[in-house]
């Protein structure tokens, strides 16, 4: 088994696999930064393709599998960073 930090790279050779987590990979992102890569992912009939530039947001949990396809593919994996609270998001005490 491999556990990967977030955002790492990873380069994969023309049908290289990675395969995500299969309980807790909803929310996962999935960065094509050179190549093609196709998912599929369990309980889904679509496939997902893709180029240079491209990601996929990981939509549910279950067995997701990443392929290299026409050649090598260099990816990140990780998970969405939350956006800071902003100011009026925060409770504030009324001055007494």
């Amino acid at each position: 088994m491999v556990c990967l930090s977030n955002n790492a790279l990873i380069h994969l050779h023309r049908g290289g696999l990675v395969r995500l987590g299969e309980r807790d990979d909803a929310g996962t992102i999935v960065n094509c930064l050179d190549g093609a890569l196709w998912i599929t992912h369990d309980n889904d009939r679509r496939d997902i393709v893709l180029m240079a530039g491209e990601s996929y947001a990981v939509e549910s949990p279950g067995l997701t599998v990443v392929c290299a396809i026409a050649g090598p593919a260099v990816l990140t994996v990780g998970n969405p960073v939350a956006a800071p609270a902003s100011l009026s998001d925060s409770p504030r005490r009324k001055a007494a």
